[in-house]
């Protein structure tokens, strides 16, 4: 039974691909599924030859934003008129809008025999915060992914605090001269950012609050009891991974590599339009084609897939995540198919068997009670994971 006090959530993300909105009660321990929709933000459907796509860069970039302002407003119209009304309105973002990045950070103190006064440790944490933003800004200039004026600072948080190697959760009172910090920094692109900013605007959406994907996975990771494990979501334009290391979040990063390669790889090979070719991956992504066609889209697929695994394999490499066990989300599902299919190794160091090995994390898996028994795609994992923010 509901008592007074349910909290009422309406969840909206935009991805490369798709809108996904759901709408959640929160009552005590339990988060009670409402009501889901889920729109593709399909440009195909406007332009669809290859002519017509050249042309394109010719149209304003608010021609694009409507469409994307179109496809969630078919979600809101399908979530109902009351979806907004009296709910805490939750946002996620693309990929090239809304990032995270763990930054590791040591400091050295001189007083190493006096304790750490509350004054002290506020002055120590403020200079740790602002070391973890320069990190940020620096990778992101000379990666070219962003300028240091482009970048706002939503929230940063400590995730893990080490005095000479040994954990503590604060320190204030403490002795010691080498501290060793581990600092979550979530942002915004502020030069793609206004868009969306209009768009919710648009929809009628006045309060809200973002929230990126981690930080679900960051609440929930004691129930899913996966203190080991790479969280990845692959996009339409965007892979996204999320590498957890004795429950704590240990890197955070993402390249530009999705499922839009494979629709194009399709498109390429048999000489069909965007649409035709994401109905075929879909058919493949559900089992629904014959084997012969199988068996020809996989052959298509398989030079895509490599490059995403030298891809996601440098990337792993680089967070020292090699040996950690691999589940996909969301629309990373469609990569586990591949898996189920392709077989062997990719490579000789084990990066292709393990991502081969790789299971889906299943919407049943998530803490969720869903009396109405609405069908949940695995599509709808990343944004029930933005509601799961305050589990």
């Amino acid at each position: 039974m509901l008592n007074s006090k349910a909290k009422k959530v309406l969840v909206l993300d935009f991805g490369s691909g798709f809108v996904k909105g759901f709408c959640l009660l929160r009552n005590q321990n339990r988060v009670i599924i409402q009501n889901a929709a889920e729109q593709p933000i399909k440009f195909f459907t406007v332009f669809d030859t290859a002519k017509e796509k050249k042309e394109t860069a010719l149209y304003p970039k608010n021609f694009y934003l409507e469409i994307i302002e179109k496809a969630a407003g078919k979600v809101l119209a399908e979530l109902g008129p009351a979806a907004i009304t009296g709910a805490s309105v939750m946002i996620g973002l693309p990929a090239n809008c809304l990032k995270v990045r763990v930054a590791k950070i040591s400091y050295q103190r001189d007083k190493a025999k006096k304790k750490i006064t509350s004054r002290e440790a506020k002055a120590i944490y403020r200079q740790v915060f602002q070391e973890a933003k320069s990190q940020v800004l620096l990778e992101l200039k000379q990666t070219g992914q962003a300028l240091p004026q482009e970048i706002k600072v939503l929230r940063a948080r400590i995730l893990e605090i080490k005095i000479s190697g040994y954990q503590v959760s604060d320190i204030t009172g403490f002795l010691g001269q080498d501290f060793d910090f581990r600092v979550l920094t979530i942002f915004l692109n502020t030069a793609i950012w206004p868009d969306f900013q209009k768009i919710i605007h648009n929809l009628g959406i006045k309060n809200y609050q973002i929230y990126h994907t981690v930080e679900g996975l960051m609440k929930i990771q004691a129930y899913l009891q996966k203190e080991q494990a790479v969280f990845v979501a692959v996009g339409a334009r965007f892979t996204q991974f999320f590498g957890f290391k004795k429950g704590f979040l240990e890197a955070a990063n993402e390249f530009e590599a999705g499922g839009m390669e494979l629709t194009a790889a399709l498109q390429e090979r048999l000489k069909i339009s965007e649409a035709q070719a994401e109905e075929l991956k879909l058919g493949f992504a559900t089992n629904s084609l014959s084997p012969k066609v199988t068996e020809r889209v996989k052959q298509i697929f398989q030079p895509t897939v490599e490059r995403w695994i030298k891809y996601f394999q440098e990337k792993i490499e680089a967070a020292h995540l090699v040996n950690v066990p691999i589940l996909f989300i969301g629309g990373g599902c469609l990569l586990t198919e591949l898996k189920s299919r392709q077989g062997g190794a990719l490579d000789n160091n084990g990066i292709g068997k393990a991502i081969f090995r790789a299971v889906s994390l299943d919407v049943a898996q998530l803490p969720l009670d869903n009396p109405r028994q609405i069908k949940l795609s695995s599509h709808y994992i990343e944004p029930i994971l933005l509601g799961l923010v305050d589990y």
